[in-house]
């Protein structure tokens, strides 16, 4: 399953930085509902730790606690899911992978991951380079919103990220602690390689997800601003997604009667 396209509703670009508004419909916002499940529910990394801990699990008392410990329970907040949505799109729609999801450097389930929301790599030209994303969820209906203008909102986010190698160099530092035994070390040293020969040698992403009426304004004037004192091998990208109207409230709900 693939997350739908979507249909563009305005193009903003400010050169070098892409910025459009994608609105959907709602048959496509039920299958894209039903395409973030397995990265909601981490699924593949289930898979793992199902294979690793079934072989202890000898009793019926022991298997029944495995299946508590790999099973989900708590509901999944609105701005999870907006980020597993922007993820699904990179990944279907960009050639990106984001291989080590953030819920698993939780110790808390109920607490949120710090930092960089996506952290992976951009397959491009027959290489790698390392791909970086900040997702914000908003049902205000303000233009623009919030998340988008406060102090740590989306904009200041991605300012960091274009500007900053200390930004930039603790994800990298962060995505390749995780490498070291995975079977994605190989592109993590070509990305590597490319990152320490320019640091500004990324792909960025910055995602909105809203359920308003798509408007412009929402991405107009952070482009502008982005696209400043721009590095010329760093790509920006700049996308506000467009739910039906009153559906991030129902992000939660929507996903849990999928999911059973």
């Amino acid at each position: 399953m693939t997350i739908p396209i979507g249909v563009e509703s305005y193009n903003v670009d400010s050169k070098p930085v892409l910025a459009r508004g994608i609105q959907y419909n709602l048959k496509e916002y039920d299958v894209i509902i039903n395409r973030v499940i397995p990265i909601i529910d981490d699924a593949e990394g289930k898979d793992i730790l199902s294979s690793t801990l079934a072989p202890l699990a000898l009793t019926g008392f022991s298997q029944a606690n495995l299946s508590r410990l790999l099973t989900e329970k708590t509901d999944h907040e609105d701005w999870k899911i907006g980020e597993a949505i922007a993820e699904a799109y990179l990944i279907d729609h960009h050639n990106c992978v984001y291989p080590w999801p953030g819920g698993r450097d939780l110790k808390n389930p109920k607490s949120s991951p710090a930092g960089c929301d996506l952290v992976g790599f951009h397959y491009m030209n027959n290489s790698v380079r390392f791909s970086f994303g900040e997702v914000k969820t908003s049902f205000e209906e303000k233009y623009p919103p919030n998340v988008m203008t406060s102090r740590h909102g989306l904009s200041e986010q991605l300012s960091d990220l274009k500007s900053s190698p200390v930004v930039k160099d603790a994800l990298v530092k962060y995505l390749g602690f995780h490498a070291v035994n995975a079977s994605w070390r190989s592109d993590y040293e070509t990305a590597a390689g490319r990152y320490l020969s320019d640091d500004g040698d990324v792909s960025l992403y910055g995602f909105l997800i809203r359920d308003v009426i798509s408007d412009e304004k929402d991405l107009r004037a952070r482009a502008k601003a982005l696209a400043k004192d721009c590095s010329k091998n760093t790509s920006i990208e700049l996308r506000a997604l467009y739910m039906p109207s009153g559906k991030i409230k129902c992000f939660s709900s929507d996903v849990a009667k999928v999911a059973r």
